[in-house]
């Protein structure tokens, strides 16, 4: 295995190892299960240093080598210990993560978050002209949209596709514009999905295949080549024995 190859197969490995465990911490979740993922978490980023130590000559001296050993040494499994489970320095530690993903990742992160940050902006203004639409179509005649906070929440559950129910319009004006969020919603979900597709390199096309029909016509090509070459030989023959006799 190549180095490309075990970084595009850690990187979601990595991604989650880096962001459970502050969710974990921040969640205030305690127990075996909060445990047995903080290890598990933990031996990601150990494999991933072993690993990269293995296939990258002189690994330990590069600055990148440094971090993930501070990473796998800082964030190891100290909380086991008693005493140390609520230290501060563990807790800081687990961000350390994030930037290791960062790193990992190389300008995977840059171009996912330019491609979020442009389906956020027009996510955002589809929001905000559903929700004035629906409002100026609903206030007047449908108590649910008591003010444009009301409008807002609706115009959110609905680009997201959850809809709750708790607010619906009931104007020609106010259904239309639903209908635009609707479908709305389903792009913005397909184009995140794309980017976190390629992101994690799932879907990537296999190299193209050589063409049988292409090799067929090179092996006649040679074959026919050489016998032309024994052509040619057998006529300088010919020829050099007539001059001989000649």
């Amino acid at each position: 295995m190549t180095l490309a190859e075990f970084e595009d197969r850690i990187r979601l490995p990595i991604l989650v190892s880096a962001i459970l465990p502050i969710l974990l911490a921040y969640g205030g979740t305690d127990g075996v299960i909060t445990d047995v993922v903080l290890v598990v978490t933990w031996i990601v980023f150990v494999v991933d240093f072993v690993v990269h130590r293995r296939l990258v000559p002189g690994y330990l001296s590069t600055r990148q080598g440094r971090f993930d050993l501070f990473v796998v040494v800082l964030t190891g499994p100290w909380f086991l210990i008693p005493g140390f489970g609520a230290a501060r320095f563990v807790s800081l530690a687990r961000l350390a993560r994030l930037a290791r993903v960062v790193k990992a990742s190389g300008g995977g992160i840059r171009r996912l978050a330019q491609q979020l940050g442009r389906v956020g902006l027009v996510t955002v203004i589809l929001i905000f002209a559903g929700a004035y639409v629906a409002y100026v179509a609903e206030h007047p005649v449908n108590d649910l949209y008591a003010d444009f906070g009301d409008s807002l929440w609706w115009a959110t559950v609905t680009i997201t596709t959850v809809g709750y129910g708790d607010i619906y319009p009931i104007t020609p004006m106010g259904r239309a514009a639903a209908i635009v969020l609707m479908f709305s919603g389903l792009g913005v979900l397909g184009i995140l999905a794309g980017a976190l597709a390629s992101f994690f390199g799932f879907g990537q096309a296999d190299p193209p295949e050589e063409s049988t029909t292409d090799a067929a016509p090179s092996a006649s090509t040679a074959a026919l080549t050489a016998r032309l070459e024994e052509l040619d030989g057998a006529i300088a023959a010919v020829r050099a024995e007539i001059a001989r006799r000649g």
